[in-house]
């Protein structure tokens, strides 16, 4: 009985000690999560910033492509699929490179694409998000912005003067730009032989503690202007163009200088009337024959070359599928006072209509074709009262950026600026106005003008609107347009014969409104709704031209046209372009594959989706589960055998 007694004493102490001992291991062999920190920003927004678990080590899938499971890509799309607040919208992925191209972000703060950046650690990889490998610990940062920009005090300049150009960095911890001091800014021309290659070098220099250089004595020609990198390569670059000086005056003491150049627009519409196909169009196209009839109504042209515009606008009358087809040629009817309800039998306002979603037109990651609704809409009977326009103007607002513009561009903010000045009562329309009044003026180059001919013609009628009258360094945008129009020297163009016709008839229909001071509202004709029998207003389809209110025609300038601007297949992508460089940044070959995991989810945007593979524990543990319980069976076995025999028990 004594024996009994001992040996279930036995066994209960060693039950006891043994399941102690099995659960000590396993909660030892328990591994912290992996995190880091990730933070991401769009301009003065930080719209996530939280610790991300890393996944398990070995490769993940995104959309059909395996890359490592650390990487920053697998991280930020780890991060998105825990998020509803924002979602990676547009990811791309080049098979030629092997390697995704992150483009959008759609966030409380917008649609933002093609200028995604990252950073881990304070410091800019020179490799792409999807091969740049996470161990824990990191600070990442994510962010939407240009590492660095540089400034030009001239676009255009002469051989005897000087060009100071400023070079910044971008602080993305507190979205502030930085002089970038002791880097190579080099004017620099295409390589004739490869536009892949490396520029060829006119002249470098060092930037001195303020991020500045001053280049001189810069030949006669056309050049970029930007930063160089490790390779060779320029960016971000801007243009310039240096001409010989205008002749000084001549002949014995005394002699009187030579007189500022003026803007004809006379000489500008001669010049478009002599490029005037047979059938009345411009450059064969719908396109530029729009915007040339936006420039005759500027200018009131009543004569045989507008007739033409008018024979070719009724041969050529069909309602589009790009909805800014529809927008540009109901101004373009506008301007030469025909009505656009009912212009030979098709409604191009009705079609207009018809895009508006409820809350903004067309589609929703562009703001261009809201913009361009609402301005032949303001001239054919649409108010402040209407809910189209109400849901439009806020929509619009909603997609203006920090610094005041509409994707960091001058010609969209100056066409924003025309389309909500039509509706300045509606709520937060006069702040919006005021931001972007602010990012135009202190985008004026010393040369009185905003870069080129389009953006300088557009920015020129949102001034006009404001009634405002900005001035850089004593020159104002039509001091600019005259210097381009005598420097072209092509009988009243404001191209030299070297472009394009097609180019040259676009910046020249441009330049005409603004340099004769009209806005688009100015130009264009007002018609009213048409209304049934019952007196409501609807759309109409007959040809009745009820003109309300008379006015003149003008155009709209633009560094890339309204079509160029809204057509996303035309959108600037130079981060792709930058793939063939040596060292694109989110774009290099992504590294080579490791053990599989798996991870399966959905991602709000429906664009992404992460695969995974024979999943490991969560643990993350490199030992095999059943060790601790292993060694916890064989100590106990150990353990009964030495009380056994303690005990006397055999």
């Amino acid at each position: 009985m004594k024996k009994i007694l001992k040996m279930s004493f036995v066994f209960v102490a060693v039950l006891f000690l043994g399941s102690f001992y099995i659960n000590t291991v396993f909660a030892e062999g328990e591994i912290t999560p992996i995190t880091i920190n990730l933070k991401i920003r769009s301009g003065a927004t930080v719209f996530f910033d939280s610790l991300v678990e890393l996944l398990p080590t070995g490769t993940t899938e995104i959309n059909g492509h395996t890359l490592d499971a650390r990487s920053v890509l697998s991280t930020l799309n780890k991060a998105d699929l825990g998020d509803e607040n924002w979602n990676i919208s547009d990811l791309q992925y080049f098979e030629s490179f092997g390697s995704f191209l992150l483009n959008c972000i759609t966030s409380s703060v917008g649609n933002d694409c093609y200028d995604w950046q990252y950073a881990v650690n304070g410091e800019t990889p020179s490799k792409g998000m999807d091969k740049e490998i996470l161990i824990g610990g990191e600070t990442v940062y994510v962010y939407f912005s240009p590492q660095n920009r540089i400034t030009l005090s001239a676009d255009t300049m002469t051989t005897s003067d000087s060009l100071l150009v400023t070079a910044e960095k971008y602080s993305f911890e507190d979205n502030t730009w930085t002089p970038a001091t002791d880097i190579t800014l080099g004017v620099t021309q295409p390589d004739p032989a490869s536009s892949f290659n490396p520029p060829i070098e006119i002249m470098t220099s060092l930037t001195d503690t303020i991020g500045q250089a001053t280049f001189t004595s810069i030949p006669v020609g056309l050049y970029d202007v930007g930063i160089r990198d490790n390779f060779g390569y320029y960016f971000p670059t801007k243009p310039l163009t240096v001409t010989t000086p205008p002749p000084s005056g001549g002949g014995g003491g005394g002699g009187s200088s030579t007189p500022e150049p003026e803007f004809s627009a006379t000489d500008a519409i001669n010049y478009l009337k002599s490029v005037q196909s047979a059938d009345g169009s411009f450059g064969d196209s719908d396109m530029y024959t729009d915007w040339v009839a936006i420039a005759y109504g500027a200018g009131k042209v009543t004569d045989s070359s507008r007739d033409s515009i008018l024979a070719y606008l009724s041969s050529n009358n069909s309602i589009s599928s790009l909805l800014t087809d529809n927008e540009r040629r109901a101004m373009a009817l506008l301007s030469l006072g025909k009505n656009p309800y009912a212009w030979e039998e098709v409604n191009y306002i009705e079609a207009i209509i018809k895009e508006f979603d409820g809350t903004q037109f067309g589609d929703v990651d562009l703001v261009n074709d809201d913009i361009f609704a609402l301005i032949p809409l303001a001239k054919t009977g649409y108010t402040e009262d209407d809910d189209t326009i109400i849901k439009t103007v806020a929509f619009i607002i909603s997609q203006q950026q920090g610094n005041g513009s509409w994707e960091d561009s001058v010609d969209v903010t100056a066409a924003a600026i025309q389309a909500l000045n039509s509706f300045d009562s509606v709520a937060g329309v006069s702040e919006a106005l005021l931001k972007a009044t602010t990012y135009l003026e202190t985008s004026q180059n010393s040369d009185g003008g905003w870069g080129n001919i389009s953006a300088t013609s557009w920015a020129m009628q949102a001034e006009n609107a404001l009634n405002a009258s900005w001035t850089k360094n004593g020159k104002s945008g039509i001091d600019y347009l005259a210097e381009q129009q005598t420097n072209a020297d092509n009988d009243g163009a404001m191209l030299p014969p070297s472009e394009t016709l097609e180019n040259t008839i676009w910046a020249t229909s441009y330049a005409i409104p603004a340099g004769l001071g009209k806005t688009w509202n100015d130009i264009m004709k007002s018609f009213s709704k048409p209304k049934d029998d019952s007196g409501s207003s609807r759309h109409s389809t007959k040809d009745t031209d009820e003109e309300t209110t008379p006015t003149t025609d003008t155009e709209t300038p633009e560094t890339v046209s309204l079509d160029a601007q809204i057509n996303p297949a035309i959108v600037e992508v130079s981060p792709v372009l930058r793939i063939e460089t040596p060292v694109p940044k989110i774009k290099k070959p992504i590294a080579t594959s490791q053990p599989t995991i798996t991870e399966t989810s959905e991602t709000t945007s429906g664009l992404l989706a992460a695969t995974a593979v024979n999943a490991l524990q969560s643990t993350n543990s490199n030992i095999p589960q059943n060790i601790p319980l292993f060694l916890g069976i064989v100590s106990s076995i150990a353990l009964l055998f030495a009380l056994l025999k303690f005990f006397n028990v055999f």
